[in-house]
């Protein structure tokens, strides 16, 4: 099976909410598919958690 490439943030299109941007990561290939959501999952627990820490 041959890697994908995933495009380069240049080329990336303006999502105005994370709902937006999570439908649209249906466009990309099945192979990345997995890799970036469990990455932007990752990334939204993280500034999650930042942001308890600075509230609580």
């Amino acid at each position: 099976m041959a890697r994908q490439k995933l495009p380069s943030p240049e080329n990336w299109d303006l999502s105005d909410s994370v709902i937006h941007w999570w439908t649209i990561l249906g466009a990309t290939p099945s192979a990345s598919r997995k890799g970036l959501r469990t990455l932007i999952i990752l990334v939204c627990w993280e500034i999650w958690k930042e942001t308890n820490s600075r509230i609580f």
